[in-house]
């Protein structure tokens, strides 16, 4: 017999999860992020799909979790979609992405804490296996990595999702970058307070009273692109704020990002 259930009750009036959770604007959110973990896994792929190992990071971007992968690079894309290593820019491109990956994981580690140098004399060498390599990188990490607060840049997706019905979204979203095109995308959290500064040209800059500049930039030309400009079903293009739930990734290059 199915439980009985009740339509009322009682509930604290303190319950936090009764609160809207704040999730992560365009642009820099200062002080808002901090890396929860940073573990291999041996598969990160979802129930039916092909295994796939990992460096798995749990961020935590205000109130919401993201998941950041690293991975051995398996998928290389063209101008046109998806190539294989018979296509005669696979090998260009394959570099290309590998290039991509490694420059994000240095950028993540070193907001958390590593020394560039460290990492490179850990890692910048042959490895029997992924977990090997992946086991010497995290061993590199301070043990209050996970303390520290991060300065993020997020940025529109390229194109504009599908729901889990399979229907178009009805715009793109803000999202953590996948790879270091338009900049550096987090860092330490900086002191002091910072004001965004446009330029003529459109550009992005952020800067404190004592005119310091943060080390988030965007050129104009970025801030007209895709991933500086929000975009509609509609096929409007205006810039706005509101982010979408759930959005995983791994900072391989991908089709959609093929410039």
């Amino acid at each position: 017999m199915a439980e009985e259930m009740q339509g009322f009750g009682y509930v604290s009036d303190e319950d936090e999860s009764l609160q809207s959770k704040a999730r992560a604007d365009f642009g820099a959110n200062f002080g808002a992020a901090v890396i929860k973990s940073i573990e291999y896994k041996e598969n990160v792929s979802k129930e039916g799909n092909d295994p796939r190992e990992a460096i798995e990071m749990v961020v935590l971007v205000k109130d919401k979790e993201e998941k950041v992968w690293f991975s051995p690079v398996n998928k290389v894309f063209g101008k046109d979609g998806e190539i294989g290593p018979d296509h005669p820019d696979y090998k260009e491109n394959f570099l290309a992405a590998v290039k991509q990956q490694s420059a994000v994981m240095t950028h993540w580690f070193a907001a958390a804490g590593v020394s560039r140098e460290d990492l490179k004399a850990a890692i910048d060498k042959k490895f029997p296996s992924f977990k090997a390599y992946a086991e010497a990188a995290i061993e590199t990490l301070p043990g209050n990595y996970n303390q520290r607060k991060l300065d993020i840049f997020y940025e529109y997706q390229w194109n504009i999702g599908t729901g889990k019905d399979g229907e178009p979204l009805e715009k793109t979203y803000p999202q953590i970058p996948r790879n270091m095109k338009g900049g550096y995308f987090v860092v330490p959290a900086q002191p002091g307070e910072w004001t965004e500064v446009r330029g003529s040209d459109g550009s992005l800059k952020y800067v404190d009273a004592e005119g310091n500049e943060h080390p988030f930039k965007r050129t104009g030309d970025f801030m007209k692109s895709k991933k500086g400009t929000q975009q509609f079903l509609d096929g409007g293009m205006a810039v706005d704020d509101n982010p979408m739930a759930g959005n995983r990734h791994s900072p391989e290059a991908s089709a959609e990002e093929v410039e």
